[in-house]
């Protein structure tokens, strides 16, 4: 008995495929040898089908880069200790995101294409959307469990999320010097968590 899908999933369905071929193209090609046609292509999907879900490139490689953010989210929330106190879950995240920034089809697209793509600040923008909540969350637990953190929760977030950010483009140009960036932030975080 064959399922029969609604129109929504269908269009879900068809988003996905095109996100999938493009994510599978730009593991092969640099973002600016990516063509719409060749999306179509490897999506197997008409012309119509493409431009109704995707505008221009932009877009598509916009729907690959929030693709890609969102599973960093779900691994550094997997890597986190629940047991652990809350000044070790921000540090376990630190490693999570640097071990992630290794990976080279991430630092490919998450740190060099997308900031020249979508400009710096569209994407220190996107990138602040999808972090600042666990951020947070995670400082106000530190702030919870004692620690006395420096100024405004929010800027101090922010401020986080900048620095580990532009340590993760270090990263993944230099995935050999993993180790002496991490000390270094994790430092950084030590003294702003820990300052006592």
């Amino acid at each position: 008995m064959e399922i029969q899908r609604t129109q929504d999933e269908r269009r879900k369905l068809m988003r996905a495929r095109l996100v999938a071929a493009a994510r599978e193209l730009l593991a092969e090609i640099p973002y600016d040898e990516l063509t719409m046609d060749a999306v179509m292509e490897r999506a197997g999907v008409s012309r119509g089908g493409l431009y109704y879900h995707f505008p221009d490139r932009r877009a598509l490689f916009q729907a690959v880069v929030e693709q890609i953010n969102e599973e960093l989210l779900v691994r550094v929330a997997g890597a986190l200790d629940q047991s652990a106190p809350p000044t070790r879950n921000l540090r376990l995240a630190v490693i999570e995101f640097f071990r992630a920034c290794t990976d080279p089809f991430v630092a490919k697209v998450l740190l060099v294409e997308a900031p020249a793509v979508m400009g710096q600040s569209e994407w220190m923008e996107e990138a602040n959307a999808r972090w600042a909540d666990m951020v947070q969350a995670m400082l106000e637990a530190c702030e919870k469990s004692g620690a006395k953190l420096p100024g405004d929760l929010d800027i101090l977030a922010n401020m986080l999320i900048a620095t580990v950010d532009r340590a993760g483009m270090l990263v993944a140009r230099q995935p050999d010097e993993l180790a002496r960036i991490e000390a270094t932030v994790i430092s950084l975080l030590n003294r702003i968590v820990d300052p006592g």
